[in-house]
């Protein structure tokens, strides 16, 4: 009888595609540091670059606060605070190039 129950669990074992594969072998192997198709480097901003960027984002949520206050965003207010944002953003992006 123990041998019929040791053969039925072998057979199905083999039938399902063999043994089970720990998560440890089945994870997949990347280098250190690599996702995706670019390596993940850190990013050195100096001091005054980040003073740069601490004052542009104070002066974008002020110009925020000030088209958002009366609930109703006017154009000249709309395209104020996109020229806000879009000087941001180019800060932001050239600190961290």
């Amino acid at each position: 009888m123990k041998a019929l129950i040791l053969a039925t669990a072998v057979a199905a074992t083999f039938a399902m595609g063999g043994l089970a594969v720990t998560g440890a072998e089945a994870a997949p192997k990347y280098k250190a540091g690599f996702h995706g198709h670019s390596v993940v480097q850190k990013v050195r901003v100096t001091p005054r670059e980040r003073a740069i960027m601490r004052h542009s984002k104070a002066r974008l949520s002020r110009i925020e606060a000030r088209a958002y206050r009366d609930g109703k965003v006017t154009t000249m207010e709309r395209l104020r605070l996109n020229k806000a944002q879009h000087r941001h953003r180019s800060i932001v992006r050239r600190a961290v190039r």
